[in-house]
């Protein structure tokens, strides 16, 4: 169950939960661990912890709010496990931190408040439909940060990790006209029973998965972030056909991407 509580000066003992925690800082100064990770906080940053993750707070003040979610919280589709990739272990754990910019403060800020108000009015069901799409809401808008942030050179401890990063990138590039496992099989010289073997060592789906997950969270960025036509977007991301597209969201989402947009407007 979706949890955003408010904290001052927050401390080890508010936040021993199993759950995934996103913490956004209102006023920090102050050092924490993640694992064997320090890192030094300041305002208006995202903490992102995996609920199998060691956080510990080594020094000074940071006060904010702190979401608690576990894999429950989300729709039964496929960007379950892009949270899980992308923001709980942020690309194999090269972070846990993004520093948000002045300008994306605002929005940023306005999103947490929502959820917090949310959470304060009190629900008969312990889930919150509400809630689940705030949360979803706000994990695109965190990927696309991420996206954006991600250095081309990240470290990379040895040669499997490097076609992980290749096959990323190379999914980045060329999600809206390449939808077929092989064809990135091909464009990295490796089988796809490899490509295969080596994103289920990582993450724990399928290429093919892996690849719907993308699609997924494209069309859903930009039912809710652009004015494109449903035509649009599906001839934008290489689907054969406005229907194709509205099948292949609905059997995700349970949703039409019609009744999507309705909803997040």
């Amino acid at each position: 169950m979706i949890d955003v509580q408010k904290y001052k000066s927050l401390e080890k003992e508010s936040l021993l939960r199993e759950a995934h925690l996103i913490i956004w800082t209102t006023q920090a100064n102050g050092v924490i661990k993640i694992d064997n990770k320090s890192l030094d906080i300041g305002p208006s940053n995202i903490i992102t912890v995996g609920s199998r993750q060691k956080l510990e707070f080594l020094s000074g003040t940071i006060d904010g709010y702190v979401i608690f979610f576990d894999d429950a919280d989300f729709p039964k589709s496929s960007i379950d496990s892009v949270c899980r990739i992308v923001l709980l272990y942020n690309y194999y754990n090269i972070r846990n931190q993004l520093i948000i910019s002045e300008e994306q403060k605002q929005e940023f800020e306005q999103f947490i408040m929502l959820m917090y108000n949310e959470t304060a009015a009190k629900q008969e069901n312990k889930t919150n439909p509400v809630l689940s799409l705030l949360l979803q809401t706000l994990v695109l808008k965190m990927e696309l940060v991420i996206r954006k942030d991600i250095p081309a050179d990240a470290p990379k401890n040895n040669m499997q990790e490097k076609l992980l990063m290749d096959f990323l990138q190379l999914l980045e590039a060329n999600y809206s006209s390449k939808h077929k496992v092989i064809e990135y099989a091909e464009l990295m010289s490796i089988s796809s029973r490899k490509l295969n073997d080596m994103i289920k060592f990582y993450f724990g789906i399928s290429v093919k998965e892996l690849i719907s997950t993308k699609l997924y969270i494209e069309i859903a960025r930009k039912l809710q972030f652009s004015s494109e036509s449903i035509k649009e977007i599906a001839y934008d991301l290489g689907f054969s056909s406005p229907y194709h597209l509205s099948h292949f969201f609905t059997q995700s989402k349970g949703l039409s991407p019609q009744a999507y947009r309705d909803l997040v407007k």
